[in-house]
C-alpha cells in the first residue's frame, strides 16, 4: 500500500506500525492523518507555496487514507 519513501517519512515523524497491514477500520489511521497533515503544513511547501518533495510524499499518504 505505502511506498518505502512514504513509510520512511512516517517513521521520521514518529509514526510506527505495520503500515502494510492496516485494516480500513484501524484507529491508527487518525494518527497518520494528523501527523502527516501537520508535516504537510509545516514542511510541505516552498516559499511560493509549491509542494516540496516532502509535500508530495505527504499528499500521497493522505490520498491513501480510507474515507
Amino acid at each position: 500500500m505505502f511506498s518505502e519513501e512514504e513509510i520512511e517519512l512516517m517513521k521520521s515523524i514518529g509514526l510506527n506500525c505495520d503500515f502494510q497491514n492496516l485494516s480500513e477500520e484501524d484507529d491508527y489511521w487518525a494518527d497518520i492523518e494528523d501527523k502527516v497533515a501537520d508535516e504537510l503544513m509545516y514542511e510541505g511547501f516552498d516559499d511560493d507555496y509549491n509542494p516540496t518533495e516532502i509535500g508530495l510524499i505527504c499528499e500521497g499518504i493522505i490520498d491513501k487514507i480510507p474515507k
